[in-house]
């Protein structure tokens, strides 16, 4: 989104703080904590909302993603490899490219 989308949803946040976290990152656990902060006062909800749109500056897609890695369930790509990981910690042992490809 950018500086001035972040800016922008900051001062929605003002005024309605679960509908800038909404925009920022869907209707997921994140919005319920604001909703549920900005019934006990207006303030925690203004400053969840803040947190969140600091948190996640790249909007849904990044936020999904953050989360996915969290709880160990992303599809984990090793670097100069290509190959995806088999589970939490575990890796395939890199291939030497001689190795591979032999005619």
């Amino acid at each position: 989104m950018g500086f001035w989308g972040g800016l922008f949803l900051g001062i929605v946040a003002l005024f309605l703080p679960p509908l800038s976290v909404l925009k920022r990152t869907g209707c997921d656990h994140h919005l319920f904590i604001n909703i549920v902060l900005s019934l006990f006062g207006w303030t925690p909800g203004i400053l969840h909302a803040w947190y969140i749109i600091l948190r996640f500056p790249d909007g849904r897609r990044a936020a999904g993603m953050r989360e996915d890695v969290r709880r160990g369930r992303a599809r984990v790509i090793l670097p100069y490899y290509g190959l995806p990981a088999i589970g939490a910690g575990a890796y395939y042992f890199p291939v030497h490219q001689e190795s591979r490809y032999r005619y």
